[in-house]
Order: C-alpha cells, then structure tokens, then sequence
C-alpha cells in the first residue's frame, strides 16, 4: 500500500468516510493487545468530531448556552452526521445549521432556526472584508439585510417568558430539536 493510499484510508476512518475494513486498517496501523488497531483509530475519529462540535460550539455560543452542554453535543453530532465538513476552515461548518433545524423544528421553541441564523450572520459578518470603497473605514454587510426576512418571524427572539434575550432571568422550560439521529426533549 502506498502512502498515498494510507492518508486516504486514514482520512476516511477519521471522517466517518469509509467503514473500517479490519485487513486493510492492520495492515496500515499497529495495534497491541491492550489497543488494537481499530480502537487506536477510533481515538482519532472521536477527537475530529469533538473539534468540529467545539467549532460548531464557537460560532454559535448563545444557541450552545440555550440548550446545555450535552444537548449541543447531540445536536451538533447529529447536524454533522448529515452535514459533514467539506472545507478545511472548520470555521465553515455550520453554515447548514440554521436550514437542519428548520428541518427539524422544536415545536415549543421554533426560535431555535432564528437564533442560529442570527449567530451565522454574525460570524460571517465579523470575518467579512470591508465592501465599502469610500475610504470611511466602515463596513456594509448586505446579509445583515435578510434577518427581518419572512424566513423569521418578527420578535422571534423576544417572545415572552422564557425568552432568549431575557439574560437567563426566567426558566427557559424545555427544548425538543427532533431529527432522525437527536432528540433532546428533556426539560432543565
């Protein structure tokens, strides 16, 4: 096998890209008795979907804050398993998670598209080069433009008890995000 054909075994496996074929996976890696070959691997595999959660965790800060540790872990766990990063900028991964969770509604908080849209359009905007040619130093981000579109609701984001913008002043109740691989339906 060439090295070439290693790398692409190897980037397979930790992708989630190719299932583990147990022969060509010993002929590549050495394993032990205590940690086989495959379990080595898997050590990696868990390590790149952790980072790219703590990406996903970093673009989104107020959305991980909203629904709790372990249910942004599942949430983002199922997000990649349908959305898997096709960049080397994991600063890209989540682009697709406002569109996941209006596939996948919580019906008691259908805000949850409308935050994540928010915190996309934020991080875009804060690494977007400045548009504006004018000398004034100031930036014009046009995207800002479709927040009030009719893809959100107005107040969206106020509406009530429980709402997001309260600072954690009232109980935030429960979240169900459901999808084929999360469900998170369990209440603070």
């Amino acid at each position: 096998m060439t090295l070439a054909e290693t790398q692409a075994l190897f980037h397979g496996l930790v992708t989630g890209d190719s299932p583990p074929d147990g022969t060509a996976l010993e002929r590549c890696f050495r394993g032990t008795d205590e940690l086989p070959a495959a379990e080595r691997v898997a050590i990696y595999r868990n390590m790149y979907l952790d980072r790219l959660v703590d990406a996903l965790r970093e673009t989104f800060p107020n959305l991980a804050r909203f629904l709790g540790a372990e249910r942004f872990a599942a949430l983002g766990q199922a997000y990649l398993a349908e959305h898997p990063s096709e960049h080397h900028d994991v600063g890209r991964i989540g682009r697709r998670l406002a569109a996941f969770l209006r596939e996948y509604p919580d019906p008691e908080r259908p805000d949850l598209a409308a935050l994540a849209e928010l915190e996309w359009t934020r991080n875009v905007s804060f690494f977007a080069p400045d548009t504006r040619s004018d000398g004034s130093g100031q930036s014009e981000f046009g995207s800002l433009g479709g927040l009030g579109s009719s893809r959100t609701r107005p107040g969206a984001l106020d509406s009530g008890p429980g709402s997001l913008h309260n600072g954690g002043r009232d109980e935030l109740g429960g979240v169900v995000v459901e999808s084929p691989r999360f469900s998170a339906n369990t209440r603070h």
